[in-house]
């Protein structure tokens, strides 16, 4: 016999009302509930099960099917969808985007995939990131990835992180295929809506953001305002406590310098990302620094 979590249950209404930007309040008013009821549902405090009717308000509130809400509290299929979008994770971050691809197609056929509109903005998203890098087809990328963000949730006075995230693919994917001003106005687009997030649960978003718009800038040859990005990366990166990045972004400013042919500027932030990027384990970017510190040194012994 399954049983019923009323905390697992209430945890995620309360992600999902989170992801869609809007407060409790705004939840009790859409199904006509007090928000004393939706707070006791969030936190769990509902008895053995609450109560299906009300549930079924806030499902389709929410833009859900009222069998997610029941799949979640008996814990059947929502650990299936997220070891699902690990693996394509995965694999993206591997590169081995072919393999991701025929994956994504495959799941997209099971019942938690089709009838949950976050799951398959998430496999929208992720097919076309794999998609661009096996036959670089921008239009087709391009496509996939608006029709992902038509799939949100969201307030239309709001955004979610995953949003942001979409957007800045479709930013990268501008970058990679060389139209920069297309990639500039869109990761600016994305900080600008970065800011209207009710509920920050992954910093490094923004930070991917400032890093990927610097690198647009530096293909322009703007090494001052790239910089200027890289910097103001790091100070969020920091306050949050975080580290991801950091390698990365301290290269980028030496390599700025490296251009513009400030040798010992660029040695510093070079030496400092090198000491990131071993606490990163990013052997590939590693190995790149190194290179250009040794391309620097010598540029400094004349």
């Amino acid at each position: 016999m399954l049983k019923w979590d009323s905390e697992r249950l209430g945890e995620e209404i309360k992600n999902l009302r989170l992801m869609a930007g809007i407060t409790q309040k705004e939840l009790a008013d859409g199904v006509n509930l007090s928000q004393a009821a939706i707070s006791k549902l969030e936190n769990g405090n509902t008895g053995n099960t609450p109560n299906a009717p009300n549930l079924l308000l806030i499902a389709e509130f929410l833009g859900y099917p009222i069998d997610y809400f029941f799949l979640t509290a008996t814990h059947t299929s929502v650990d299936y969808a997220k070891n699902v979008k690990e693996k394509i994770r995965d694999y993206i971050k591997n590169q081995d985007y072919e393999n991701a691809y025929s994956y994504i197609k495959r799941e997209s056929k099971q019942r938690v995939f089709q009838e949950n509109r976050v799951n398959q903005q998430f496999l929208k998203w992720q097919e076309g990131v794999a998609l661009y890098y096996i036959n670089n087809n921008k239009e087709e990328t391009l496509s996939l990835l608006e029709e992902a963000l038509s799939l949100s949730i969201c307030s239309p006075k709001l955004q979610s992180e995953r949003n942001i995230e979409i957007l800045n693919s479709i930013g990268i994917t501008h970058f990679e295929s060389k139209d920069m001003d297309s990639a500039i106005e869109t990761f600016e687009k994305a900080l600008k809506q970065y800011k209207k997030i009710p509920y920050i649960e992954e910093a490094t978003i923004k930070t991917k953001l400032f890093y990927n718009l610097a690198k647009t800038y530096t293909r322009k040859k703007e090494y001052d305002y790239s910089n200027e990005l890289c910097l103001e990366a790091i100070k969020w990166t920091v306050d949050h406590h975080r580290l991801r990045l950091l390698g990365k972004l301290h290269y980028h400013i030496g390599f700025n310098y490296l251009q513009m042919k400030k040798y010992s500027e660029a040695h510093g932030f070079l030496s400092k990302s090198i000491v990131f990027l071993e606490v990163e384990n990013d052997h590939k970017s590693l190995q790149v620094a190194k290179e250009k510190l040794e391309l620097t040194s010598k540029k400094l012994k004349g």
